[in-house]
């Protein structure tokens, strides 16, 4: 199973890195690996961040990206991947056949605004 938060993960090293050829080669590797069957057990929005970044590097392998492109690209891809977050309360609502209750909670929950990594 492979999660958006790893794939964002490893972007970011890539990223980050001050020899972009080691650190294309070493995620390239990474990601083979964990995306392997990730259709079987990782969840829809993993799977859809994947494809994108598997059409990156097959578009720089076939030489239709050069390397600054790729980076280009997969800065963009980790930008909308980027996490949502909103700072409103989340309501829970629970109940039973016979009681009925709610609460606010005072955490952060998933909504927006984007949260941008560059």
């Amino acid at each position: 199973m492979i999660t958006v938060s790893q794939i964002r993960e490893h972007l970011l090293n890539l990223l980050d890195s001050s020899s972009p050829a080691d650190a294309l080669d070493a995620f390239d590797e990474w990601f083979a690996k964990a995306s392997w069957n990730m259709h079987q057990n990782s969840d829809l929005l993993a799977q859809k961040f994947a494809s994108g970044i598997e059409l990156r590097l097959a578009e720089y392998e076939s030489q239709n990206l050069s390397q600054d492109q790729l980076l280009k690209e997969l800065k963009k891809l980790l930008r909308e991947n980027s996490v949502q977050m909103s700072m409103e309360p989340v309501t829970i609502v629970s109940g039973t056949s016979s009681s009925f209750s709610s609460r606010e909670w005072p955490f952060v929950s998933f909504g927006s605004p984007l949260v941008k990594a560059f």
